[in-house]
């Protein structure tokens, strides 16, 4: 899982619920499913508790899209200490692609801190990596996962 906190503002107090989650995706292969996670922050900063319980299984069209993620039916009010938004790639047998790869892909940001995104790892939380990779564009920035988020009143 990747995760993506944010931070309460004081703005949201106009529009204090999560109406509709919005990420990038590419996927290979029709109907490719993955699962949406919301978590509260524990004190070290850490993805911990859910703000909802429940599996919200999303279903990404082959193709590169913005992916929408309708929540307004949940009437989740954003918490005042924020949360984080993570996504879980599901492995299931259907949506394998080639050797080890599972669809669908996620949009990623490309930003020179690692603060706020998080990956979950052997069992736990830990701060996403720097790339150390050999595409010049992304060496020594942090991937950030590419949400956009619809809040309502």
């Amino acid at each position: 899982m990747f995760a993506k906190y944010y931070h309460y503002n004081e703005d949201y107090q106009k529009t204090p619920f999560l109406n509709e989650i919005k990420i990038a995706t590419n996927s290979e292969i029709k109907d490719a499913k993955f699962n949406v996670r919301l978590f509260t922050v524990n004190k070290n900063g850490e993805p911990e508790g859910y703000i909802y319980p429940k599996n919200i299984i999303v279903t990404a069209k082959k193709g590169k899209h913005k992916t929408k993620i309708d929540l307004s039916s949940l009437n989740l009010k954003i918490p005042k200490e924020g949360f984080f938004i993570a996504i879980e790639w599901l492995y299931l047998k259907e949506d394998g692609y080639y050797w080890d790869s599972y669809q669908p892909e996620m949009g990623f940001m490309q930003l020179e801190t690692h603060t706020g995104s998080w990956h979950y790892r052997y069992g736990r939380w830990v701060k996403i990596w720097r790339n150390s990779g050999e595409h010049k564009h992304y060496k020594d920035k942090y991937n950030h996962l590419a949400l956009e988020l619809v809040l309502s009143n």
